[in-house]
């Protein structure tokens, strides 16, 4: 398995996190009118998400991806835990309510970029297991080197 091109996974999954953001914001004053804390925890989730998606576009690093892995999953998770159960201290219940509010493009978005972190996390230990360049594909795949400097 082949992970995506940096060049490409890196934006791509910077806009899916600032998505996420933008899909929080948007429910930002309804989250205070239901209970602080989850206004307190909206705000939170933006200062997260954004954060990722600059260090996304900073770095390269496993660690940036496993983050973004576990953004997008909890995210999923926690529509579907919010609308199945409900929130506690809730005073405007929000159970059954799958299709309000920007809920279901924040599970699509979530989604995608849980998908692009696992693609480039499992593309790149399976990339790392292979072990020596044996074809041309896996040639691409390399650095490129450094330019020669011109002897004085």
């Amino acid at each position: 398995m082949l992970p995506p091109a940096p060049e490409v996974a890196r934006p791509v999954g910077a806009v899916l996190l600032l998505g996420i953001a933008l899909a929080y914001l948007d429910v930002l004053p309804l989250s205070f009118r239901m209970e602080a804390y989850i206004g307190v925890l909206v705000i939170l989730a933006v200062v997260m998400a954004t954060a990722a998606a600059f260090a996304v576009i900073r770095s390269d690093h496993g660690w940036v991806w496993w983050f973004a892995l576990a953004e997008g999953a909890l995210n999923a998770l926690g529509y579907v835990a919010a609308r199945s159960f409900g929130l506690p201290l809730e005073q405007a219940r929000i159970e059954g309510r799958w299709l309000e509010g920007t809920g279901p493009e924040m599970v699509f978005v979530s989604l995608v970029l849980t998908g692009l972190a696992a693609w480039t996390l499992l593309g790149r230990r399976a990339h790392a297991r292979n072990g020596p360049v044996t074809s041309a594909r896996d040639r691409a795949l390399l650095p490129a080197p450094p330019p020669k400097r011109p002897e004085d």
